[in-house]
């Protein structure tokens, strides 16, 4: 009996940016998938994570 491989997800590249007092997560793409505002770290900043 042989054992498969699994094979490895390949992940996108995680970067961030800053525009004023908000700082933003970007996962592969220029597209924001995530943001913060550094003054108010706790508060969410996204309308549509405010909705989840």
């Amino acid at each position: 009996m042989s054992v498969k491989k699994s094979k490895a997800i390949e992940l996108p590249e995680v970067n961030f940016s800053e525009h004023g007092d908000s700082r933003y997560l970007h996962l592969g793409t220029p597209w924001i998938q995530g943001a913060m505002n550094l003054k108010e770290p706790f508060e969410l900043e996204l309308e549509y994570v405010q909705r989840m």
